[in-house]
């Protein structure tokens, strides 16, 4: 297809070492308190079907860093967009498109050997760190309301990782003054602190569907980026 993924077992034997470079640089003991979500790895891995028919199968998921060498959790992509894959170069391998419209199960072989590179898996979207209850959702999971759609979704923080997403067009779950916060690779940071309480109630508006998530607080990429720099140069 047009566009692409990392091959899983790569990613997993350590010819890639993507992970830990990511976490070398969030080791330092600067960052103790702080929480990192560095985007999402698309990953497709070759498969055959009953009938021995070559299949692939795809996954998307999320690492999240506890900085200072804290824990480690991988939360993995439920729904599946046209825009998560990468775009190939010209001579590069490539893949058929997916036709399903969500992600793969891991297979045993590939949760086992997760299970004991020392990262936990993040269940139902999610996660307790340091005795705080944190919900998580990739991109159009939100929009789905996949964290919503939970048994048990009460967190104390909701966190959305996205491309093109926003904190309006999916169900919100903390309490009234809670936290969820969003951060778009498209250049848009967000937090909404669910001021009313009605964060999973949906209007509709413009032919979209939209959550009344109280007031919403933006900024752009650049003005993130100051900030950032400000807080820790």
């Amino acid at each position: 297809g047009p566009r692409g993924a990392c091959l899983a077992t790569p990613l997993l034997d350590g010819s890639l070492r993507l992970g830990e470079e990511l976490e070398a640089l969030f080791r330092p003991k600067r960052w103790a308190d702080w929480l990192f979500v560095p985007g999402t790895v698309v990953a497709v891995e070759p498969a055959r079907s009953l009938l021995g028919k070559k299949e692939y199968l795809y996954f998307n998921v999320a690492p999240i860093y506890k900085g200072g060498g804290g824990p480690r959790f991988l939360t993995f992509k439920k729904y599946l967009s046209g825009i998560d894959f990468l775009q190939t170069v010209p001579g590069g391998k490539s893949v058929p498109k997916p036709l399903h419209s969500s992600y793969s199960e891991l297979p045993s072989w590939m949760n086992e050997h997760l299970n004991h590179s020392g990262f936990t898996f993040v269940k139902k979207n999610k996660f307790v760190l340091d005795g705080l209850s944190i919900g998580i959702e990739v991109c159009l999971d939100h929009a789905i309301g996949t964290l919503a759609a939970q048994e048990d979704h009460n967190v104390q923080l909701q966190l959305i990782v996205s491309a093109g997403m926003s904190i309006a067009r999916g169900p919100v779950v903390i309490p009234q003054g809670g936290a969820v916060f969003l951060t778009d690779g498209f250049g848009r940071t967000e937090f909404s602190s669910n001021m009313f309480g009605h964060g999973l109630q949906s209007v509709r508006r413009h032919h979209s569907v939209l959550y009344d998530t109280g007031p919403v607080k933006w900024s752009g990429l650049h003005s993130s980026l100051q900030q950032w720099l400000g807080l820790v140069v």
